[in-house]
């Protein structure tokens, strides 16, 4: 039935984008966007049994935020950096959509897609516009990061072109210079945001590029999944038309939330920048132009991408006939008997092709940076009008203006004479209220000083991160320490698809299997590093206590309260009473308080020093290692800061 919604939906925005349009198709199209909606509301329900809604999860963000002291995070080479709290931001999300089937997730992210693309065409619904927005990208990364995946990539290019219509949908008519519409701005928004989420398989394959060029190793199905839509959205943002468009918008970022962040000129410049690379060595053939020399174009190979058909006669963007490319041939890879090893290099070819056209174009977020000779990604905004949908006459809010004015310390009476005495009370009043808050939050707020060392994962990240765990072992930077609960939790797990009581078939006996089956390679795993007794692992007690080695073993433990709660206290308090023997100032420094606690002056904020970390995305865990001044960070977030790939 998804796929059928796509075919349906794709052919009806067809229909108006071409250069006659077919006006018969908009009612029906409305009509099937109506019945989209619908499903969507339905899965709202248990979404946000899952997950929980957006207003609850940010609350829950903002107030661990402002509880949490300050983490100065120290790695082996003396490099500086600040604790992330993107880490508390909603894991959970991502945990409970890993233990949903493929095809489960496939049968919801489809209508989230349609739906969105169907509220910025039709204008209707656009209060609950970043609810959806957010949760249809969330479930389209999930799903197309799975190997096993029903989304192919003709679905794929398709929804992307829904969202190239909406933007050129919303074209102000009649609008002054570099004006957009609000609607137009979040369409581009998603686009960008969809560049980024389909860039994210193709990035994570970039070491193993040069093997894809040179055809030695195939094409991984994650990879062959996305890379026509990106040839899509490449070849868009490559056209001249639509370069005036986005050139126009006060924001080119992509959307970010407590449920998504994607960093799509960050992607986009890493993957320029590894196809530069290719270029150099002679591995990667180029796109000829068509306008380029006769003499140039003896020996090309020209090809004609399937996606390119899509694109033919798209509103007045792209041309009536599909776009021929001519590559050039390389001198040890044969293009011209292997068609599927020249596509690969007519869509890469293509995506450097709008890196370095973008660059061109001067935008304030990308561009070839000449110091650091390389593309790069930053972050501004350009001073362009945002008009409202519903009128041009927009009147600019005035404490919003003066707000976003910026004062330097020798401005005069004359600079400030055209603000009124009330503007001039208003700013002092802010800065006075801003400096009282400095002062507090100097005098009052904890720094904690991480030295990772020591790395305490819980039973959740060995279940969703044990590749992970893997390399942070075989790095040999690190010291990680296992439970003793996470040991008898683990071995709980393992038994769990064979006593669980679930209707064979149904949601609950999946996720019970999946987790069984993981608990089980958990413990294959500590099996083999206690054969070959590896060294840097070990066995951890409640009471802080590091065994010999890694070793099975069970504690003796009171069963009161419920059995979670209890089994996170005693991971907890593994590394609390640890932290307190393990943790000292660096050097010599003399204290009359803790081992761990240093206070320099009466006036500073009391520091303390940490080597352990606990590995962990349970949000009640984490809230409660705050309480006890444990660093905390999710597998993710740990393994971005120590750089292991």
């Amino acid at each position: 039935l998804q796929s059928k919604w796509i075919d349906v939906i794709f052919y009806y925005v067809r229909a108006l984008a071409a250069r006659y349009p077919f006006e018969t198709a908009r009612q029906s199209l409305f009509t099937t966007f109506n019945h989209v909606q619908k499903k969507v509301s339905e899965f709202e329900i248990e979404l946000n049994a899952r997950i929980g809604d957006s207003a609850s999860r940010e609350a829950e963000v903002a107030a661990a935020r402002a509880d949490r002291p300050q983490e100065i995070w120290i790695a082996q080479d003396g490099k500086l950096s600040s604790g992330d709290y993107a880490n508390i931001a909603d894991h959970r999300a991502i945990h409970a959509l890993r233990s949903v089937s493929t095809v489960e997730l496939f049968r919801r992210a489809v209508p989230y897609l349609l739906h969105t693309s169907g509220l910025l065409i039709t204008k209707i619904g656009m209060e609950e516009y970043d609810n959806i927005s957010e949760r249809a990208l969330f479930q389209l990364s999930q799903l197309i990061s799975r190997d096993e995946c029903p989304l192919s990539s003709l679905h794929l290019i398709q929804l992307c072109i829904l969202f190239l219509y909406a933007v050129h949908s919303l074209t102000l008519k009649n609008s002054e210079p570099d004006t957009c519409s609000l609607q137009q701005q979040q369409a581009v928004q998603m686009v960008l945001s969809l560049f980024g989420v389909i860039l994210r398989p193709l990035h994570d394959q970039l070491p193993d590029l040069s093997d894809f060029l040179n055809g030695s190793v195939r094409l991984p199905s994650k990879m062959r999944r996305v890379l026509p839509a990106v040839f899509v959205i490449s070849e868009w943002l490559s056209m001249p038309s639509v370069n005036r468009l986005y050139r126009s918008m006060p924001s080119l970022e992509s959307i970010e939330t407590s449920l998504i962040q994607i960093d799509t000129w960050k992607l986009f410049a890493d993957v320029a920048n590894t196809l530069v690379d290719a270029e150099s060595k002679g591995i990667l053939s180029r796109t000829i132009a068509h306008s380029d020399g006769k003499g140039k174009l003896e020996g090309c190979i020209e090809t004609v991408l399937p996606e390119a058909v899509f694109l033919a006669s798209f509103i007045d963007v792209f041309t009536v006939l599909p776009k021929s490319l001519r590559m050039s041939p390389l001198a040890n890879v044969d293009l011209c008997n292997n068609p599927t090893l020249l596509a690969l290099h007519a869509r890469l070819s293509s995506l450097l092709s709008t890196a370095e056209y973008l660059d061109g174009s001067e935008l304030p977020c990308f561009g070839f940076d000449e110091h650091l000779r390389c593309f790069a990604a930053t972050r501004c905004t350009s001073p362009t009008i945002v008009q409202n949908m519903e009128t041009k006459e927009c009147s600019v809010d005035f404490d919003q203006q003066f707000d976003n004015s910026e004062f330097e310390h020798e401005a005069t009476e004359q600079d400030l004479s055209h603000f009124s005495d009330e503007c001039k009370h208003y700013r002092q009043t802010v800065r006075e209220n801003q400096k009282l808050l400095e002062r507090e939050m100097k005098g009052n707020r904890m720094i904690i000083e991480v030295r990772p060392n020591y790395l305490v994962p819980d039973t959740n990240t060995f279940i969703d991160h044990l590749i992970s765990i893997k390399k942070i072992v075989e790095s040999h930077r690190f010291t990680v320490l296992v439970p003793t609960t996470v040991f008898s939790e683990l071995e709980s797990l393992s038994r769990l698809s064979s006593s669980s009581k679930s209707t064979v078939g149904g949601q609950e006996d999946f996720q019970d299997r999946w987790v069984s089956e993981r608990a089980k390679e958990a413990l294959a795993y500590l099996e083999d590093l206690i054969g070959r007794q590896v060294p840097q692992v070990y066995t951890i007690t409640s009471k802080g206590n590091l065994l010999t080695s890694l070793m099975f073993v069970t504690e003796e433990t009171c069963g009161s309260g419920e059995l979670k709660a209890v089994n996170d206290d005693f991971i907890l308090s593994s590394c609390v009473n640890f932290a307190k023997t393990r943790s000292k100032p660096p050097g010599n420094v003399a204290t009359t308080q803790s081992a761990s606690m240093y206070t320099m002056d009466a006036e500073q904020p009391t520091r303390l020093y940490r080597s352990v970390v606990l590995l962990t995305e349970d949000r009640a865990l984490n809230i409660k290692a705050v309480c006890e001044n444990i660093p905390c960070r999710t597998i993710p977030s740990f393994m971005k800061w120590a750089a292991l790939k």
